[in-house]
């Protein structure tokens, strides 16, 4: 281990300590830490925790982002024999759609029977 990497090795076993807070632990609330061993260090990991994400776009009307999800088949199918289910969810509404299948190629029809119905409520 060269001496360039003490400071980072001190940061990463610190869990990622800011250099002020290694500073202080440096001059006096703790020993065993070399004064050459604190410098301030690129961090690719620190960095990546500081940026913020962007917002996501919600959609602006109904029916314009739908989200979708086919269950995992189920082991034991339910009364009417449906083993799949399918859900919706309208981004703009915030509203949650289940249709219940008995195989997993009837989605495409569910989903087109949802936008139908749905549109017909608009």
């Amino acid at each position: 281990m060269g001496v360039q990497d003490v400071p980072d090795l001190w940061h990463r076993r610190l869990r990622h300590l800011s250099h002020g807070s290694m500073k202080l632990l440096q001059d006096g609330q703790a020993t065993g830490i070399l004064s050459d061993a604190i410098t301030e260090t690129d961090c690719v990991t620190c960095l990546g925790g500081k940026q913020c994400r962007l917002a996501t776009i919600k959609s602006e009307e109904a029916l314009e982002l739908v989200h979708l999800d086919i269950c995992v088949p189920r082991q034991a199918a339910s009364v009417g024999g449906a083993r799949y289910f399918l859900s919706f969810i309208d981004d703009f509404l915030w509203k949650s759609f289940v249709y219940f299948l008995k195989h997993k190629n009837e989605a495409l029809l569910k989903f087109k029977d949802f936008i139908t119905i749905e549109k017909g409520k608009l």
